[in-house]
Protein backbone atom coordinates (compact mmCIF):
# COMPACT_ATOMS: atom_id res chain seq x y z
CA UNK A 1 0.00 0.00 0.00
CA UNK A 2 1.49 3.63 -0.63
CA UNK A 3 2.20 5.90 1.86
CA UNK A 4 -0.56 8.16 0.00
CA UNK A 5 -3.23 6.38 0.87
CA UNK A 6 -2.64 5.83 4.62
CA UNK A 7 -2.05 9.72 5.08
CA UNK A 8 -6.00 10.16 5.42
CA UNK A 9 -6.65 7.14 8.05
CA UNK A 10 -3.97 8.49 10.24
CA UNK A 11 -4.65 12.20 9.43
CA UNK A 12 -8.13 11.66 10.38
CA UNK A 13 -7.55 9.71 13.43
CA UNK A 14 -5.12 12.68 14.44
CA UNK A 15 -7.88 14.82 13.99
CA UNK A 16 -10.15 13.25 16.17
CA UNK A 17 -7.52 13.22 18.96
CA UNK A 18 -6.95 16.85 18.76
CA UNK A 19 -10.96 17.37 18.62
CA UNK A 20 -10.98 15.25 22.26
CA UNK A 21 -8.03 17.21 23.44
CA UNK A 22 -9.58 20.45 23.47
CA UNK A 23 -12.79 19.04 24.84
CA UNK A 24 -10.45 17.67 27.94
CA UNK A 25 -8.87 21.44 27.76
CA UNK A 26 -11.91 23.12 27.57
CA UNK A 27 -13.19 21.28 30.76
CA UNK A 28 -9.70 22.07 32.51
CA UNK A 29 -9.72 25.80 32.21
CA UNK A 30 -13.09 25.64 33.29
CA UNK A 31 -12.20 23.80 36.38
CA UNK A 32 -9.36 26.95 36.56
CA UNK A 33 -11.17 29.33 35.73
CA UNK A 34 -13.73 28.72 38.26
CA UNK A 35 -11.05 28.47 40.90
CA UNK A 36 -8.07 30.38 41.51
CA UNK A 37 -5.73 29.57 38.80
CA UNK A 38 -2.60 30.26 40.50
CA UNK A 39 -3.13 27.61 43.06
CA UNK A 40 -3.65 24.81 40.08
CA UNK A 41 -1.20 22.05 38.97
CA UNK A 42 -2.54 22.03 35.25
CA UNK A 43 -0.64 18.75 34.85
CA UNK A 44 -2.04 16.86 37.51
CA UNK A 45 -5.94 18.52 37.13
CA UNK A 46 -5.26 17.28 33.02
CA UNK A 47 -4.21 13.70 34.35
CA UNK A 48 -7.04 13.16 37.20
CA UNK A 49 -9.49 14.40 34.87
CA UNK A 50 -8.65 11.58 31.59
CA UNK A 51 -8.07 9.26 34.34
CA UNK A 52 -11.71 9.79 35.61
CA UNK A 53 -13.02 9.76 32.36
CA UNK A 54 -12.51 8.21 28.49
CA UNK A 55 -13.03 11.30 27.11
CA UNK A 56 -13.46 9.15 24.45
CA UNK A 57 -17.60 9.54 22.89
CA UNK A 58 -17.51 5.85 21.67
CA UNK A 59 -16.24 4.89 25.01
CA UNK A 60 -13.33 2.76 22.78
CA UNK A 61 -10.89 3.21 25.66
CA UNK A 62 -11.81 2.75 29.47
CA UNK A 63 -10.40 4.71 32.34
CA UNK A 64 -8.63 1.69 33.39
CA UNK A 65 -6.88 1.17 29.78
CA UNK A 66 -5.77 4.59 29.63
CA UNK A 67 -3.94 4.55 33.10
CA UNK A 68 -1.39 2.64 31.90
CA UNK A 69 -1.05 4.87 28.56
CA UNK A 70 -1.34 7.86 29.89
CA UNK A 71 2.11 9.33 29.35
CA UNK A 72 1.70 8.30 26.18
CA UNK A 73 -1.34 9.14 24.60
CA UNK A 74 -2.08 11.81 22.15
CA UNK A 75 -4.88 12.72 23.88
CA UNK A 76 -2.95 13.39 27.31
CA UNK A 77 -0.64 15.65 24.96
CA UNK A 78 -2.00 18.01 23.43
CA UNK A 79 -5.09 18.43 25.91
CA UNK A 80 -2.29 19.02 28.60
CA UNK A 81 0.03 21.63 26.02
CA UNK A 82 -3.32 23.48 25.46
CA UNK A 83 -3.74 23.85 29.25
CA UNK A 84 -0.23 24.42 29.89
CA UNK A 85 -0.06 27.07 27.49
CA UNK A 86 -2.97 28.73 28.19
CA UNK A 87 -1.93 29.15 31.82
CA UNK A 88 1.62 30.86 30.52
CA UNK A 89 0.07 33.11 28.03
CA UNK A 90 -3.31 34.06 30.84
CA UNK A 91 -2.89 37.68 30.76
CA UNK A 92 -1.77 38.00 27.28
CA UNK A 93 -4.58 35.70 26.10
CA UNK A 94 -7.29 38.15 28.35
CA UNK A 95 -6.21 40.84 27.10
CA UNK A 96 -6.32 39.56 23.26
CA UNK A 97 -10.33 39.04 24.01
CA UNK A 98 -11.29 42.01 26.10
CA UNK A 99 -9.90 43.89 23.48
CA UNK A 100 -12.18 42.31 20.44
CA UNK A 101 -14.65 42.15 22.26
CA UNK A 102 -17.12 44.77 22.13
CA UNK A 103 -19.74 45.56 24.49
CA UNK A 104 -18.47 42.77 26.17
CA UNK A 105 -16.50 42.33 29.39
CA UNK A 106 -14.40 39.39 30.17
CA UNK A 107 -15.85 38.71 33.49
CA UNK A 108 -19.72 39.54 32.25
CA UNK A 109 -18.74 36.55 29.41
CA UNK A 110 -19.93 33.22 30.47
CA UNK A 111 -16.77 30.55 32.24
CA UNK A 112 -17.35 28.10 28.50
CA UNK A 113 -16.84 30.50 26.42
CA UNK A 114 -14.07 32.70 28.02
CA UNK A 115 -12.22 29.22 28.02
CA UNK A 116 -13.02 28.44 24.60
CA UNK A 117 -11.98 31.55 23.64
CA UNK A 118 -8.79 31.16 25.62
CA UNK A 119 -7.94 27.45 23.49
CA UNK A 120 -8.87 29.18 20.34
CA UNK A 121 -6.92 32.61 20.85
CA UNK A 122 -3.65 30.51 22.54
CA UNK A 123 -4.11 28.09 18.99
CA UNK A 124 -4.21 31.33 16.99
CA UNK A 125 -1.31 33.05 18.34
CA UNK A 126 0.75 30.94 20.01
CA UNK A 127 0.40 27.22 18.63
CA UNK A 128 2.25 25.67 16.70
CA UNK A 129 0.67 23.56 13.89
CA UNK A 130 -2.81 24.65 13.45
CA UNK A 131 -4.08 26.71 10.63
CA UNK A 132 -6.30 29.49 11.58
CA UNK A 133 -9.73 27.61 10.13
CA UNK A 134 -9.24 24.92 12.03
CA UNK A 135 -8.61 26.37 15.33
CA UNK A 136 -11.76 28.84 14.92
CA UNK A 137 -14.10 26.02 13.30
CA UNK A 138 -13.24 23.86 16.38
CA UNK A 139 -14.12 26.92 18.96
CA UNK A 140 -17.13 27.33 17.36
CA UNK A 141 -18.14 23.68 17.15
CA UNK A 142 -17.16 23.59 20.99
CA UNK A 143 -19.40 26.49 21.37
CA UNK A 144 -22.42 25.26 19.87
CA UNK A 145 -21.78 21.80 21.83
CA UNK A 146 -20.86 23.17 25.54
CA UNK A 147 -22.81 26.35 25.84
CA UNK A 148 -25.78 28.84 24.09
CA UNK A 149 -27.37 29.16 20.80
CA UNK A 150 -25.61 32.38 20.25
CA UNK A 151 -21.91 31.15 21.38
CA UNK A 152 -21.07 30.21 18.54
CA UNK A 153 -21.06 33.53 16.22
CA UNK A 154 -19.79 35.32 19.66
CA UNK A 155 -16.75 33.54 19.55
CA UNK A 156 -16.66 33.44 15.56
CA UNK A 157 -17.33 37.56 15.17
CA UNK A 158 -13.91 37.77 18.20
CA UNK A 159 -12.01 35.10 16.81
CA UNK A 160 -12.37 36.62 13.36
CA UNK A 161 -11.27 39.97 14.63
CA UNK A 162 -8.51 38.30 15.93
CA UNK A 163 -7.38 37.19 12.71
CA UNK A 164 -8.05 40.83 11.07
CA UNK A 165 -6.31 42.56 13.31
CA UNK A 166 -3.03 40.38 14.06
CA UNK A 167 -2.89 39.34 9.99
CA UNK A 168 -2.60 35.54 11.99
CA UNK A 169 -3.57 33.83 8.34
CA UNK A 170 -0.74 35.46 6.59
CA UNK A 171 1.88 34.47 9.33
CA UNK A 172 0.59 30.76 9.64
CA UNK A 173 0.55 30.44 5.89
CA UNK A 174 4.08 31.66 5.89
CA UNK A 175 4.68 28.95 8.45
CA UNK A 176 3.48 26.28 6.61
CA UNK A 177 4.85 26.67 2.72
CA UNK A 178 7.98 25.52 2.35
CA UNK A 179 11.09 27.64 0.95
CA UNK A 180 12.07 27.15 -2.33
CA UNK A 181 15.81 25.64 -2.96
CA UNK A 182 17.19 26.96 -5.70
CA UNK A 183 19.47 25.59 -7.88
CA UNK A 184 22.62 26.40 -9.18
CA UNK A 185 23.03 27.38 -12.17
Amino acid sequence: MDKNQEAPAKKKGYVKLRHFSRQVALQNLYQIDLKNKNTINAESVTKEFLMQNSCLEDDSISPQELEGKIEDFELWSYASELVKGCLVHWEEINQKISSLAKNWALERMTVIDRSILRIAVYELCYGRDIPSSVAINEAIELGKKYSTVQSGSFINGILDNLVKKEAITAKKNSLEKKPEVKKPD
